[in-house]
């Protein structure tokens, strides 16, 4: 103990004190009496409490100069040290209550010899008597030190405190972690003051960052010494007649307050003990674990964590670490949220699970999340990859850096029909075109998508080349048509879908009334537009084969540099196709697909969904897992997937995206929505405060009214302010409010609270874990994002800084 506080470096895992000035200890009078008492409390201590910081006998100011306590490391340390120090204060307390019993004693034997002494005793004895016991006690006063550690126990903590102190701090901050913990998992700390099932823990609080009990009673531990010594000349002194009655009210003070003591001071156990009964019933964490169900609720979390780590280290796809938690989650009270400082992410058997991404042009979708992920899916080598975007943006972004093959019109050749059905390409176009279609447009449309239907059918059973252009021209051209229709493969004789087409058109298609086929007619056209106006496309609408997009699923890296701004409505007509021809061969394969050789788990990421995503889209997530498809889907806000699905298909697709990433930027709606998906939780918050909103405000309203705003309109009041100050015109007032207080305090605490509100209300329930209204502000600093994935088949969840890639 004989170290420094200043030169105390030793903390629990490494936790060091902070290096800041001591604020307040250190200056005048006050302050250099407490260092004096530290000085004391240190040499009586030393040598027996082994382990103790002294920061434990350090005084309250002092303590929170030098450490941390928002670090949950330095917080546990102090708190460790905090108990041992009651354990060591206990027996200083036993050791007082020996030296008690000693000066009752002494106090007992003076009033037996002192009567005697006076008719027994020489008075020149007397004198010398007090003389001689005067210069022994002068001189044990000058080595009370040294009497008091003799007196003390010669141990004041042994390893059953240190292991009990251990135990405590273990079930009320920390967690137990495996030694194969993921990193991201590693959340050894828990929110102050639980266990791991939610109870509140009693045995340490938020008071004992401030506790003195150590100190207090090693104080009066040292006062009963110096009083012991003291002793035999008051009682010496007694009998000399000018000191009777002194050394008699001095000795009556001593027994009676010995007494007083010895009966009513209790144990540095017992106090805890009673004021851990006393609060009780007064703590809002109590209220709410009981509310929310008691330890059955908190075991449904502990499991939970526990399922989670067990399938997190058992799960050997890789890890993608999208950023680092800041904590905000768990500092609300959420079960499922990591402690700050950790890396967040989930893993490729996580990614299984849909994924949206929400967030502004340029708020970092591309470079905090899509080129992160990318590049860590292909350098892991964990299957194959295709980029779509509604834009045509980002194929040409990411695919370069990942060592992937860009397709691009003009340079590849590619079949928008090869690898699909008749009825596959035209639902390809459909959810381009139909779905933007509102009112009449909407019957034209539906109109033109049947036409199209039943002319590829007739040409995906013909014998000419199954192309977009060949459906374009069986619709359009009566001469095609006739051929299409000769030229129909024997194979395909017989077939009701065929035959069908081949009815709508020599029955049905010439009694459509010539308007009616003037506006479908002209609808076809309208959505092949794209494809004929660009010489590229066209090539493409004339191809029956080419690259082959579904080689994602045999682990290619494939991206199709489509831009908008060249293509127009074309971006979106091609991501389409591709999209299709991927699904169509993943169902395909089915869910047996990892027994056949070469195949591959493959990420599906499709920027500006809003623009190519459909009914196909709303049918495969569900079952894109068993189909070893990862599906990422990226939009600005969820009122742009409302308005291209229609806002039922919409909702069935977002539910099954469990996993959300949400960056700033987006709608309020967004935000709500945001908000509605994480969803409530138990929590104690704050409903009332009494007081001014603000340090602002209560300078405002000082100015505005009341005495200060008096002063300046009032020349007499403004003369008395001068003279006197704001304080002399409140102090009568102040001094009648005193009394009524002090009056209302004999009532008793249950009378004062039924008068007086009290400054604050806790509200226990059900709350938002984020509100919509807030999302905004979470996000302020640029690079962060609301994340919300399926960890290990359990929720995790936080405001995290992403890992942006600017590459």
């Amino acid at each position: 103990m004989s170290e420094t506080i200043e030169t105390t470096a030793e903390r629990v895992d490494g936790a060091q004190p902070k290096r800041t000035a001591t604020i307040g200890i250190s200056a005048g009078l006050s302050g250099r009496i407490q260092n004096m008492v530290t000085r004391w409390v240190t040499k009586l201590l030393a040598g027996r409490v082994p382990g103790l910081d002294p920061i434990a006998i350090a005084p309250a100011g002092e303590r929170l100069s030098r450490v941390d306590l928002d670090d949950r490391q330095q917080l546990s340390w102090l708190l460790y040290h905090v108990l041992l120090s009651v354990r060591a204060a206990e027996r200083i307390w036993h050791r007082k209550k020996a030296l008690d019993i000693i000066i009752l004693g002494l106090v007992v034997l003076g009033a037996v010899l002192v009567p005697m002494a006076l008719f027994v005793v020489p008075l020149t004895s007397m004198f010398v008597a007090a003389g001689v016991m005067g210069l022994v006690s002068a001189a044990g006063l000058f080595f009370t030190g040294r009497i008091a550690r003799w007196l003390a126990p010669d141990q004041l903590i042994d390893e059953h405190d240190e292991n009990a102190a251990r135990s405590v701090i273990k079930r009320a901050l920390l967690r137990d972690l495996p030694d194969n913990c993921p990193s991201d998992l590693a959340d050894r700390w828990r929110l102050p003051f639980a266990d791991e099932n939610g109870r509140p823990v009693s045995e340490v609080g938020p008071d004992d960052v401030l506790d003195e009990t150590l100190r207090q009673h090693v104080m009066g531990y040292l006062a009963r010494v110096v009083i012991l010594i003291t002793m035999p000349v008051a009682i010496f002194a007694a009998p000399v007649p000018f000191l009777t009655l002194l050394v008699i009210t001095y000795l009556s003070l001593l027994g009676v307050g010995a007494g007083v003591v010895w009966m009513m001071d209790r144990s540095p156990i017992a106090e805890r003990m009673s004021e851990a009964e006393e609060t009780s019933g007064q703590r809002a964490d109590l209220a709410l674990h009981l509310e929310r169900g008691g330890d059955v609720y908190g075991e449904v979390a502990q499991r939970a964590r526990q399922k989670q780590m067990d399938r997190a280290i058992s799960d050997e796809s890789p890890f993608f670490e999208l950023g680092t938690s800041t904590g905000i989650f768990e500092a609300r009270g959420d079960a499922y949220s990591p402690n700050p400082g950790l890396p967040f992410g989930y893993s490729a058997q996580d990614m299984s699970i849909p994924t949206l991404v929400l967030g502004g042009s340029g708020t970092g979708k591309t470079t905090s999340f899509f080129k992160t992920v990318a590049k860590q899916w292909a350098t892991s080598r964990a299957g194959g990859m295709l980029i779509l975007d509604g834009k045509g943006q980002l194929p040409g972004t990411l695919i370069p850096q990942t060592g992937g093959r860009l397709i691009s019109p003009g340079v590849d050749t590619f079949s928008l029909t090869e690898g699909l059905g008749p009825i596959e390409y035209v639902q390809a176009l459909e959810e381009v075109y139909a779905k933007r279609a509102t009112g009449d447009a909407a019957h034209w449309h539906a109109e033109a998508a049947h036409m199209l239907r039943q002319a590829a059918v007739l040409l995906h059973a013909s014998s000419e080349d199954w192309t977009a252009y060949g459906v374009y021209q069986t619709v359009m051209s009566a001469d095609y048509r006739s051929t299409v229709i000769d030229s129909i493969r024997e194979e395909y004789a017989g077939d009701p879908l065929v035959e069908l087409a081949a009815n709508f058109w020599s029955d049905e298609y010439p009694q459509i009334p010539e308007r009616s086929l003037g506006s479908i007619l002209s609808t076809v056209r309208e959505w092949y537009v794209p494809l004929l106006s660009s010489r590229e496309l066209l090539e493409w609408a004339q191809a029956d084969s080419g690259v082959d997009p579904a080689g994602v699923l045999h682990g290619e890296h494939i991206g199709f540099d489509v831009p908008r701004t060249r293509y127009g409505t074309g971006a979106e007509l091609i991501s389409s196709m591709v999209k299709a021809r991927v699904y169509r061969s993943a169902k395909m394969r089915g869910d047996g697909w990892r027994d056949t050789q070469g195949q591959t788990p493959a990420l599906i990421v499709v920027d500006e969904a809003q623009a190519v995503v459909g009914d196909e889209d709303v049918d495969i997530a569900p079952e894109a897992r068993s189909l070893g498809l990862t599906l990422v889907y990226g939009t600005q806000t969820i009122e742009g997937m409302y308005a291209s699905m229609g806002e039922a298909n919409a909702k069935k697709l977002l539910e099954v995206c469990a996993n959300l990433v949400a960056l700033p930027g987006r709608s309020r709606s967004t935000d709500d929505w945001i908000a509605d998906r994480i969803g409530d939780i138990w929590r104690a918050r704050i409903g009332h405060v009494a007081g001014t909103p603000s340090a602002h405000t209560a300078i405002t309203s000082r100015l505005q009214s009341g005495v200060v705003s008096l002063a300046r309109h009032d020349e007499y009041v403004g003369r008395l302010v001068r003279a006197e100050g704001v304080p002399a015109l409140h102090a009568p007032y102040a001094a009648i409010s005193s009394k009524v207080a002090s009056a209302l305090g004999e009532l008793g605490d249950q009378v004062l609270g039924s008068l007086v509100p009290s400054p604050t209300t806790t509200e226990i329930g059900l709350h938002p874990l984020v509100h919509g209204g807030e999302v905004e502000t979470l996000l302020a600093e640029p690079f962060t994002a609301v994340v919300q994935v399926i960890r290990g088949g359990v929720l995790r969840r936080d405001v995290i800084r992403m890992n942006p890639d600017f590459s």
